[in-house]
């Protein structure tokens, strides 16, 4: 099994299935996890600013 600097496992031969790429014990897993987040982040950004049509019929909506 390969180690990182930290002496940290790359891939933990126990993770089995998603886990192995989604965990909190290897470096690599917390990465795959940050990653993710952001991307999820990113497409509900892209969704909403750009995708999301407004209906011409609809009242505006004001702040109060």
């Amino acid at each position: 099994m390969s180690k990182d600097e930290e002496h940290e496992p790359f891939d933990d031969p126990k993770l089995k299935g998603i886990s192995r790429y989604f965990n909190g014990t290897t470096v690599r897993g917390r990465a795959n996890v940050a990653i993710a987040t952001y991307g999820i982040l990113a497409a509900t950004f892209v969704y909403y600013k750009f995708l999301k049509t407004t209906c011409p019929e609809c009242p505006e909506q004001s702040v109060k």
